[in-house]
């Protein structure tokens, strides 16, 4: 077997905890072995069916997967896709495809000898990156999309079931031998270009572009600092990651606020945004820890990181310029109020 599978529940995409048991890493995971595979399958047929992508030391073929997902934000991902290779002159090399519930994945081998490579979501507008510590769920698996109502529409699904299929290069599904798949993907070695453009962007080009569609606004290039004032009173727009903007609010003010105050401001933020039916707010409490998804998680993560990594000279540099931009506030409003003052003396003595 030349990549690791991964049993994943069946209808669904998680890993099954019934035959890999608790606190198992992807990396480690997969199976390789044939007989374990049809063993397991024997016992579970209907179990779905993962790969496990990136640089894993014991695969004969690593694979590293671009995830095209369609939203409801309208953005295009196969045109983003199709830009992005104009731009940067790097041609993608035709490969095994996939047709998902809500878009298509296409499949790269990644060539030896290669480093650690990014895995996460809008390294381009809706194009995620599976790679280093991921998974993707492949065919012939089949998704009970009546549990997720708000994520796969009805009118698309009617049945309320969706299959993950091979596409040949026209298109259509087809079901290819192993040989083919292995000889579809050794054709299709992914550019260093590419690999070496998503460990320097990552995610940042998705999330501008998520900004500027949800919000007209778009990040300053080098600090990265959030619209705070915009999402005071508007809210997070549905077009931008949540969670990932509340735990950057509450990073951008936890240096001069008490975490109370931190937690009153994501939580005003987090009552004013549209929250997803399948992923409600949730505030928690203040002794809940550092994990899971509750207001006050994130906050208490915050100020975790930053006792554990004050001193750092990151850390030091990001105060320094906070309170050097706060004293030059302070001089330019102490300034102006001299000038003010002057003026007024002068028109009173003119009287």
């Amino acid at each position: 077997m030349g990549m690791p599978i991964l049993p994943l529940q069946p209808w669904d995409k998680p890993g099954w905890s019934v035959i890999l048991g608790t606190g198992y890493e992807v990396a480690s995971a997969g199976i390789t072995d044939p007989q374990r595979a049809k063993e397991v399958w024997d016992a579970y047929p209907m179990t779905n069916m993962g790969l496990v992508c990136g640089t894993v030391r014991y695969a004969s073929h690593c694979i590293m997967v671009l995830d095209l997902d369609v939203h409801e934000d309208g953005a295009d991902p196969v045109g983003e896709l199709v830009r992005w290779q104009q731009h940067t002159g790097i041609k993608l090399p035709p490969g095994p495809t996939v047709e998902t519930p809500r878009g298509i994945q296409l499949y790269f081998l990644i060539p030896e000898g290669t480093g650690p490579i990014w895995s996460g979501a809008k390294w381009l507008p809706n194009v995620d990156v599976r790679a280093d510590g991921s998974y993707v769920v492949a065919p012939p698996s089949v998704i009970a999309t009546r549990r997720y109502p708000g994520r796969y529409p009805a009118d698309k699904f009617p049945e309320g079931w969706a299959q993950y299929r091979f596409l040949d290069m026209s298109g259509t599904p087809y079901y290819p031998r192993p040989s083919e798949f292995f000889d579809d993907l050794e054709n299709a070695v992914a550019p260093a270009a590419l690999l070496e453009d998503i460990n320097s962007n990552r995610n940042r080009r998705g999330k501008e572009a998520a900004y500027k569609a949800a919000t007209g606004h778009t990040r300053a290039p080098r600090s990265g600092r959030v619209p705070v004032a915009y999402y005071i009173e508007n809210g997070i727009p549905k077009g931008v990651v949540q969670w990932d903007e509340l735990w950057a609010i509450a990073w951008s003010v936890h240096h001069r606020q008490t975490p109370q105050e931190t937690f009153d401001l994501i939580k005003h933020i987090a009552d004013k945004s549209p929250q997803n039916e399948w992923d409600p707010w949730i505030d928690g409490y203040l002794d809940i820890g550092t994990t899971g998804k509750t207001l006050w998680s994130i906050v208490n993560r915050c100020y975790d990181r930053a006792d554990r990594h004050r001193g750092d000279e990151i850390d030091q540099r990001r105060r320094a310029e906070f309170h050097a931009q706060r004293d030059k506030e302070t001089a330019e409003k102490y300034a102006a109020a001299l000038t003010w003052l002057d003026n007024l003396n002068t028109n009173r003595k003119d009287k």
